[in-house]
């Protein structure tokens, strides 16, 4: 799947994402105090920045019918970039903890 604004890029479902021209992996990088999946891409304009892996692919492979923009992990470790761990949820949630929740499906929202 294209990354929008990054042309050059790609994600797969597994959260590798491949330089288009190269045909090679881009390293992702892990912050250290909150051990959230970054990576660096370039774009076409020649500056590069920073994006989460886990926004990468939830706006790429997740259904997303009220255009939420935030998401969570369900399991609340942002290390764990497993689609099957990211959940759309409205905007106005806040701190919301899943594992709260009677019903941990996705089709609330």
């Amino acid at each position: 799947m294209d990354i929008p604004d990054f042309p050059d890029y790609t994600i797969k479902e597994n959260g590798e994402i491949i330089h288009k021209e190269t045909n090679l992996p881009v390293i992702q990088r892990v912050v250290q105090d909150s051990f959230e999946v970054f990576v660096l891409l370039k774009h076409p304009d020649g500056y590069s920045q920073y994006r989460m892996v886990a926004k990468l692919l939830a706006n790429a492979f997740l259904p997303n019918p009220h255009n939420c923009t935030n998401f969570i992990f369900k399991d609340n470790c942002c290390a764990n970039i497993a689609l099957t761990n990211l959940k759309w949820v409205p905007n106005d949630y806040g701190d919301y903890d899943d594992s709260t929740s009677s019903d941990s499906s996705d089709s609330d929202v």
